[in-house]
């Protein structure tokens, strides 16, 4: 299960508990972890006890999930007792109210915390705390965080993800390119990012129109709020809409920038159809070139 530039976790359970076990993995791996879980990553064509062996041998943390179950569980207790003798980063989680953490041996003194799924980010959050005091693996877990934090696609997550890089003082370079659209992860404004400025919107034709109708990039609102403004975008619906007969063309101009508009049907969407004025060839030249508006 070696996996380059991973934390490799082993999650120990009862089989009688390996649903809660599944969501533990499935919220570990939010962050970037690569968790171990056998009913889940298990070929049961191999010999298992040698996968199990090899995963416990090569992984860097160590969880065990606490229950009545676990402590019956020959298999889990001896887990638990290897990864302690390897001197495992160890994770004790309690996921049974009625269990005493003092029938658990050696486990009592790795800090058990009470697991819910009401406390499972505080709780992900102190493993990863964790991680993060080991001089080995600290570079590793910060590195697979900032790639979570590229991928993250929703406002809630990008906000919490990089609140947690802050925290771990991890620097994250933002580099922006012209045309790309952004929106911050609490603001509800939308910009658009031209010569390294955010630019907004005067209605939703425009917006439509200059975003091809697509999506937008979500970045911490502490970074939108450190771009400066350029200049607002003018509306398609009341900017100059020029056509020269040699060309043949419709365009829009918007900032000083001709905008080829290319269907009949989306000019009487902005009800501008046949209000097109003459221009010469010269006036086209004046204009730099945007893109075409289909």
């Amino acid at each position: 299960m070696t996996k380059k530039n991973k934390i490799l976790v082993f999650l120990s359970y009862s089989n009688k508990d390996k649903k809660i076990a599944a969501d533990i993995k499935q919220g570990l791996e939010r962050f970037g972890l690569s968790v171990f879980m056998a009913h889940d990553d298990i070929d049961w064509s191999e010999d298992w006890r040698d996968t199990v062996y090899k995963n416990l041998q090569e992984c860097h943390v160590f969880i065990a999930l606490l229950t009545e179950n676990f402590r019956q569980s020959v298999m889990a207790n001896q887990e638990a007792g290897f990864a302690i003798a390897e001197d495992k980063i160890m994770a004790s989680l309690i996921a049974d109210d009625a269990i005493d953490i003092r029938d658990f041996g050696f486990l009592e003194e790795k800090q058990a915390k009470r697991f819910s799924a009401e406390k499972a980010n505080e709780i992900y959050i102190a493993i990863l705390d964790k991680i993060n005091k080991d001089d080995e693996l600290r570079d590793t877990m910060q590195k697979s965080l900032v790639v979570v934090y590229r991928k993250e696609t929703s406002p809630e997550g990008v906000g919490f993800i990089y609140d947690l890089l802050k925290k771990y003082k991890v620097k994250i370079d933002y580099p922006l390119t012209n045309g790309e659209i952004i929106k911050g992860t609490k603001s509800k404004a939308i910009y658009r990012i031209e010569d390294e400025k955010k630019r907004t919107f005067p209605d939703l034709p425009t917006f439509n129109a200059l975003t091809s109708g697509g999506g937008f990039r979500i970045i911490p609102d502490e970074i939108l709020n450190k771009i400066p403004y350029g200049e607002p975008f003018d509306s398609v619906l009341s900017s100059p809409l020029i056509h020269n007969k040699n060309e043949g063309k419709v365009y829009v101009v918007l900032n000083n920038r001709k905008h080829w508009v290319n269907s009949a049907p989306l000019l009487r969407e902005w009800g501008r159809l046949g209000q097109q004025e003459e221009a010469s060839q010269d006036e086209l030249d004046k204009y730099d070139d945007g893109e075409t508006f289909s």
